[in-house]
């Protein structure tokens, strides 16, 4: 309720919703479809961006070997431009293959998870400073047979 103003109609995030709902139901849960959804929500309402341009030299950061993203405000600087504290590049990449990719497509992919879950992370800290509300999307993957496993 806090992400989606009052009176509008987005049958595309109710549709992002039940889908994700019938994966978590079917037991075809891997760790992306966390990140996926959250990634999915924030394009479908227009807080997240298909661009990945440095805030400084305003060019592509996939085109580079190493990016950060603020997660509070979700600025992105390249290597090139700015020190960087953490490299971000794989997960941005992370980021565009999910929007531009279907989950069922996606979820074969051999993706560390590492990723997924820094991945996560990024999106709950500006979830967070967005609307104030933490996720607890650490939890379903503590309780999921990816943990069980030893995978996570």
């Amino acid at each position: 309720n806090k992400l989606l103003p009052d009176g509008e109609n987005y049958p595309t995030i109710y549709k992002l919703y039940l889908e994700f709902l019938l994966s978590l139901e079917s037991g075809e849960f891997t760790p992306l479809i966390i990140p996926f959804f959250k990634t999915r929500l924030l394009k479908g309402i227009g807080l997240f961006s298909e661009k990945f341009n440095c805030m400084y030299c305003e060019k592509d950061v996939l085109e580079k070997k190493s990016a950060a993203i603020n997660p509070e405000s979700w600025e992105v600087v390249c290597g090139d431009c700015q020190h960087l504290l953490k490299n971000h590049i794989n997960e941005i990449r992370l980021f565009k293959a999910i929007i531009q990719t279907r989950y069922k497509n996606l979820k074969n992919q051999a993706i560390p998870v590492s990723i997924i879950l820094e991945t996560d992370f990024l999106l709950n800290s500006y979830l967070k400073n967005y609307i104030g509300s933490s996720f607890k999307s650490g939890e379903l993957f503590d309780k999921s047979q990816w943990a069980q496993k030893g995978l996570i």
